[in-house]
């Protein structure tokens, strides 16, 4: 994210590898965290993993905003928090009452700094459009990748699909943000075939949602939003935008 002078916070600096084998090992970190974060994001509340901490929300959102002001848009309250022992540090919020097609979740994502660029790049950056047939081609990254992430590790069909990148603005600073499309399998039917007469291209392509990852990296810490739109609603960098104006930036 950037201002129109300058990089907000700074460039994102990596560790510095020893070696080749080394700098493998980190790759390989940053795909894994990156996987577990989009899990953690998705999932209808933070699954509690061995090594997990639980983590002070309201403490957490004073450390790294200026000011947060609650409820957010859509009645959006703070859930839970999370402390991962790979460093990372998330809150969730979300609607007591959902609006219909509104956002439904959003979970704020601090990575470690040493290796926050690479997660922004595989996360957001990085993402690339692919073609129409969510079959074919490749996933978010350029490169094949397994569940919602697009990592290296094989040729699994992408579990989402780009529709939209850009940027806007957010407290005078320009926030990179990515608009995504996940399909959710259709119910079987008593059978266990889809139902009849619905064509599976169709059925696939209705079924779903969309999220909108957004970058708030300020202040030289490396921060992610990830907002979740009601089923079937679409979503818009416009919801996405005032939802998140009601968090203010820690300036340097």
């Amino acid at each position: 994210m950037t201002d129109p002078e300058e990089s907000a916070g700074g460039p994102l600096q990596q560790a510095q590898g020893a070696g080749g084998g080394e700098d493998r090992a980190s790759a390989l970190r940053v795909l894994a965290v990156g996987a577990l974060l989009l899990l953690l994001a998705a999932a209808g509340g933070l699954l509690l993993l061995p090594g997990d901490s639980t983590l002070e929300p309201d403490d957490f959102l004073a450390e790294v905003f200026a000011e947060v002001t609650t409820p957010l848009l859509g009645g959006l309250v703070v859930d839970e928090g999370r402390r991962l022992p790979t460093g990372e540090r998330l809150v969730r919020f979300a609607a007591e009452t959902p609006v219909s097609g509104g956002v439904v979740e959003l979970t704020i994502i601090e990575v470690p700094s040493a290796r926050g660029e690479a997660v922004l790049k595989e996360q957001l950056t990085g993402l690339r459009f692919e073609s129409s047939d969510m079959g074919g081609g490749r996933g978010g990254s350029g490169r094949g990748g397994p569940g919602a992430f697009g990592g290296s590790w094989g040729k699994k069909k992408p579990s989402y699909k780009l529709r939209e990148k850009g940027t806007f603005r957010w407290h005078g600073y320009d926030a990179d943000f990515a608009r995504l499309w996940h399909p959710v399998e259709p119910a079987p039917t008593a059978g266990g075939d889809r139902e009849a007469g619905v064509e599976t291209g169709v059925a696939e392509e209705a079924a779903g949602y969309e999220t909108v990852r957004v970058n708030l990296s300020t202040g030289g810490r490396c921060l992610l939003a990830y907002l979740r739109f009601d089923e079937g609603q679409a979503a818009t960098q416009e919801s996405a935008a005032a939802i998140l104006s009601s968090l203010r930036p820690v300036d340097q």
